[in-house]
């Protein structure tokens, strides 16, 4: 997503300073696609009749972030499409047992260990 944005930048120019409040759509959308590739089915608000799937509500996002999308920087968009297409490859690859964030589950595993009291406790008792 980033360095897609920053070619962009190069490429198109500068962004205009009204759009660095758009930084967090593009994260939006790469979690709301990866959500419905994982599950397009799934229903949401199922207390209010028997819900709608996930789907309609992606899609009704897709919509709302390309009408604000319509007059932006071309490295806006740029981002928006590939955080959503990473958001898609990244699902994709889970679904065919490619655990791409595996490294991290295990990084912050390792860094919740250093600061776990229950270890430093028991390393004192032994």
């Amino acid at each position: 997503m980033a360095m897609g944005f920053w070619l962009c930048v190069a490429r198109f120019g500068g962004i205009d300073t009204t759009y660095l409040f758009e930084g967090s759509n593009a994260a939006i959308a790469a979690v709301a696609i990866a959500t419905t590739t994982l599950s397009p089915r799934y229903r949401i608000f199922q207390h209010i009749g028997e819900g709608f799937p996930l789907w309609i509500l992606t899609v009704i996002f897709v919509l709302i972030d390309a009408i604000f999308l319509y007059n932006a920087n071309g490295a806006i968009v740029v981002a928006h499409l590939t955080a959503a297409l990473m958001g898609y490859i990244f699902m994709v690859q889970l679904k065919n047992g490619n655990d791409w964030g595996a490294w991290m589950y295990n990084l912050v595993g390792k860094i919740d260990e250093l600061f776990n009291p229950e270890r430093k406790y028991q390393n004192q008792q032994s």
